[in-house]
């Protein structure tokens, strides 16, 4: 009867252990999809970031030529009024309005290439603190993933001390999602 007894307690230990396993390696698996996901969702935010900047790239750049392209042509049109003065000895109203025009509107391109100066940089700037939150969060992740695998790890390996057997023996997860993965962190 007293052996009876010890094989039930046995029998009783191997089930609250197999169960601990169970719970330990379901908790791996979701700690490893979380991972994943964060992982994902930094490859979003770096491939928005790198669209974003290089649609404000081509703002800037378009905006640089039709400035300087504005520029020449107010070069162009004062060239074109002192030619007149010396010619006749008076401004011509017409050009002068035009050069007036010309340089408004240079001001007005000027200032806007400023605000998308400073667009792209606080868009950058935003983008870059949320890489740096999502892999923060991939990092404490990576963590508690490996915290989990040691339990597991020691579970498993008390459980065949404690029974000599190999009736249980769960696979141990050895990888982590994409462990390629590389930081942007800038």
């Amino acid at each position: 009867a007293g052996e009876h007894t010890a094989q039930n307690e046995l029998s009783r230990e191997a089930e609250e252990l197999k169960g601990k396993v169970s719970a330990l390696h379901q908790q791996l698996q979701g700690t490893t999809e979380e991972l994943s996901a964060v992982h994902e969702q930094v490859a979003v935010k770096d491939q928005l970031l790198e669209n974003s900047s290089a649609q404000l790239e081509d703002r800037i750049r378009e905006c640089a030529a039709l400035n300087a392209q504005l520029e020449r042509r107010k070069l162009d049109k004062l060239d074109e009024m002192n030619q007149l003065r010396s010619r006749l000895g008076e401004a011509d109203s017409s050009s002068n309005k035009q050069l007036l025009d010309i340089q408004a509107q240079a001001s007005r391109y000027q200032a806007q290439l400023s605000s998308l100066r400073s667009e792209k940089e606080q868009t950058d700037r935003s983008y870059r603190q949320q890489i740096r939150r999502l892999e923060d969060q991939f990092e404490q992740l990576q963590l508690k993933y490996s915290t989990l695998q040691r339990q597991f790890s020691t579970v498993t390996s008390t459980y065949h001390a404690m029974f000599n057997s190999n009736t249980i023996s769960p696979p141990i997860p050895t990888t982590m999602g994409d462990s390629t993965y590389r930081g942007t962190r800038a």
